[in-house]
């Protein structure tokens, strides 16, 4: 018997339990039970924009419906693929649900790529998991910051890269919305040590949170966005709330000189349209300040799809170059990681459904770090 929690793609705050029968496997595949995962706005992210950045095709359902990938851990209990042995233990991209049937290639001492043929356009970085033999660090406490923290750090990595490897586009400052978010503290951390200006914009409630943090030079609600420096800058827009986007816009105006789309923490007030790619034209939303039809000051928000760039750094740094450059910053910024992560478990089914409805209501605590296993 399985059990996934599957999402409405046309109602994303009506989600679901389903159960079923496991099919047999065929040769070359393996059976890879899912013992816990990591679960936060960067998991609603993918929903958002699931149709837009083909996410729901990772771990098809029923029409109509998605599994919400997540990052975590698993262990193979069954294999007809050769070289692949039970009880080997990897750490990916998983559904949101309690196993997966994997077809294992490119297997080596580091891990393996899935190539199962519905994922076979897909992102590849995406596809790769990693053997956690390869890690740093081991135990149970690495595993929960690893599953928590290190797919938004490596997200906050390749925003940081990308703007190193535009010359920062001429800026000296960069400005985050929902600035408590998990990969807003990893990117500003890694444009901080860099020695970038960074000023965090987050909800009145968090601001001495955010502040604690040591990653923002300066930290500002929402209603104090016209305190922000008149210095050339990025924007980082984690919250894909178009109202602050067009207030941040206005208040640099031409001392604006990137402004990125990282994702939605604010769900409602998506702006998932602006500029995301060519074929995404049709899902602009223009009913709203015209942000689409130009009346935004400054240029254009772009997203930012972090596989490109992992595929860049890739072909120029090899995959240990990027895997080692990554983590050597990787084991900088966790070092102070549970200074400020409480975590929270969720070890049945009922209660991650909840947590699923919660977080995507905008009940988070920026503080908690929600520890998932369906099969407890």
């Amino acid at each position: 018997m399985t059990s996934f929690i599957e999402i409405n793609r046309k109602d994303h705050a009506q989600a679901r339990i389903v159960h079923g029968t496991s099919p047999e496997l065929s040769m070359g595949q393996a059976r890879m039970a899912i013992q816990k995962f990591g679960f936060s706005t960067n998991n609603i992210s993918y929903v958002q924009f699931g149709d837009m950045m083909s996410y729901w095709d990772f771990f098809p359902a029923e029409d109509g419906w998605g599994r919400v990938p997540v990052w975590g851990f698993a262990e193979v209990i069954e294999s007809k693929a050769q070289g692949f042995s039970e009880g080997q233990r990897f750490f990916g991209y998983w559904p949101m649900g309690d196993e997966l049937i994997v077809e294992p290639t490119r297997i080596d001492d580091r891990g393996f790529t899935d190539g199962s043929a519905h994922r076979s356009h897909l992102a590849k970085a995406y596809n790769w998991y990693y053997n956690v033999n390869m890690f740093s660090r081991t135990g149970d406490l690495y595993d929960t910051q690893q599953m928590l923290l290190y797919p938004l750090f490596y997200t906050g990595f390749m925003m940081d890269d990308y703007f190193f490897d535009n010359n920062d586009f001429g800026a000296t400052q960069v400005v985050f919305s929902s600035a408590s978010s998990k990969t807003a503290i990893s990117t500003a951390f890694l444009c901080h040590n860099r020695g970038l200006h960074t000023v965090g914009l987050t909800s009145a409630g968090n601001v001495e949170f955010t502040k604690s943090l040591g990653m923002y030079d300066e930290v500002f609600s929402y209603e104090e966005i016209d305190k922000i420096s008149l210095a050339p800058s990025n924007y980082c827009d984690f919250s894909g709330n178009r109202h602050i986007t067009f207030e941040v816009h206005e208040r640099l105006n031409e001392n604006l000189k990137y402004s990125m789309m990282c994702g939605g923490t604010q769900f409602n007030e998506s702006v998932a349209g602006i500029r995301a790619s060519d074929s995404a034209k049709s899902a602009q939303d223009s009913s709203s300040l015209d942000i689409a039809k130009g009346s935004l000051k400054g240029p254009k928000p772009e997203f930012l799809f972090a596989p490109t760039q992992i595929a860049k750094r890739t072909t120029e740094w090899g995959r240990e170059g990027l895997h080692d450059r990554v983590d050597e910053k990787w084991l900088l910024f966790i070092d102070n990681a549970l200074d400020w992560m409480k975590l929270e478990d969720f070890n049945d089914e009922a209660s991650i459904l909840k947590l699923y409805d919660d977080v995507y209501g905008g009940k988070i605590d920026p503080k908690a770090g929600y520890v998932c296993r369906m099969g407890s």
